[in-house]
């Protein structure tokens, strides 16, 4: 008996457009990191960045949150283009193209990847955009890797940053944790079915991640296409790093507040962002009288159930409090967003920081 194999349905015109944009080039662009110059690490280490926009632009590392993918701001390709920005959005380790590494060794790693990524590019400086835990990221190059920002417009954007639920209060963020360690990697471990079943998944310390749809009367045939091939894509790749992730955020894992393995190593040597404050005066305190102040902006979610809305106000706070009189620092938040779609180009946020970035560096 003859078995006939059923086959797909054909795509429509918006996939078929939706699936060559994403085959770009430009959104698989890799790099290796020799062992010599990867800390603790026997063999080579392999990233998968995107890099859209302007390619005579200012440059812009962007470093997203959970689901830290090169596809992330796929949708903003365009826009930088017009607005003269150079976009490079790297996978995360254990995301994508990169490969893992342990919980403790996220934030040293992440470092080795922007002075590779700078170098293969020849890059003399660059800006910096973090998202939701990318936040954490973010602040870190700010401080171990300030030579590579503008030397006259040093400048980081955050956009929704994490807080810990310890500060924030947040309920999902809460209950994640308040689990073991093995709970949450079970936890985010089963994040790539459940996704794929098109359930709606509580995720914890962060929902934001590729592919994130808005409601149908919001979205044009072609962007809904795109959206879906960017969960597609990212989900039919590695996502092993998305556990990892979960407990970075958490705090959790060897060298951990609290953990006699290592104390406050997971975030880079601070335990919280009041802690970093203290480290980043220094710092700032020990350059020359007359280098440029640091600019950070900060664009916060009008609805944020995943850092919370307290956790924006304790964040803004702390910044106002303890950074204020040695950075140039400015917040607002962005009517109509959430935690998840604060980086859509229409949302303005993304609009906001290339026209920033842009009128620094004229």
């Amino acid at each position: 008996m003859n078995m006939i194999k059923s086959q797909p349905p054909p795509m429509s015109l918006e996939e078929e457009e939706a699936t060559r944009i994403l085959a770009d080039a430009r959104f698989h662009q890799t790099l290796t990191i020799p062992p010599s110059h990867c800390r603790d690490r026997s063999t080579p280490l392999s990233v998968a960045f995107a890099d859209i926009g302007d390619p005579n632009g200012a440059a812009l590392v962007s470093v997203g949150g959970l689901f830290g993918s090169r596809y992330t701001l796929a949708l903003a390709d365009g826009l930088a283009r017009a607005r003269g920005v150079r976009l490079l959005v790297p996978d995360k380790p254990g995301i994508g193209g990169t490969d893992g590494v342990g919980v403790e060794g996220k934030m040293g790693v992440w470092l080795e990847i922007i002075t590779a990524l700078t170098s293969h590019l020849h890059l003399p400086h660059i800006a910096i955009l973090g998202h939701s835990s990318g936040t954490i990221y973010a602040l870190n190059s700010a401080l171990h890797q300030r030579h590579l920002l503008h030397p006259q417009h040093p400048y980081i954007a955050l956009a929704a940053p994490w807080v810990h639920p310890s500060d924030s209060g947040a309920f999902q963020a809460s209950v994640a944790a308040a689990l073991p360690d093995w709970a949450v990697r079970r936890w985010y471990d089963a994040t790539k079915a459940i996704t794929q079943s098109g359930a709606s998944a509580m995720l914890g310390p962060s929902t934001a991640r590729p592919g994130v749809e808005m409601a149908d009367t919001e979205t044009d045939p072609l962007t809904k296409a795109i959206d879906e091939k960017i969960l597609q894509y990212t989900l039919e790749e590695n996502v092993e790093g998305v556990s990892q992730e979960a407990l970075f955020c958490l705090r959790g894992g060897p060298g951990a507040k609290g953990d006699d393995t290592g104390g406050g190593n997971i975030w880079g040597g601070w335990d919280d962002y009041d802690g970093f404050l203290r480290l980043l005066r220094e710092s700032e305190g020990a350059r020359d009288k007359g280098s440029a102040r640091l600019a950070v902006d900060v664009y916060f979610a009008e609805e944020d159930k995943t850092s919370g809305n307290r956790g924006s106000e304790w964040f803004d706070e702390c910044w106002k409090t303890n950074a204020a009189d040695f950075i140039d620092y400015t917040s607002r938040t962005m009517p109509g967003t959430t935690h998840e779609t604060v980086m859509r180009p229409e949302k303005g946020v993304l609009d906001a920081i290339f026209q920033a970035l842009g009128g620094r560096n004229t």
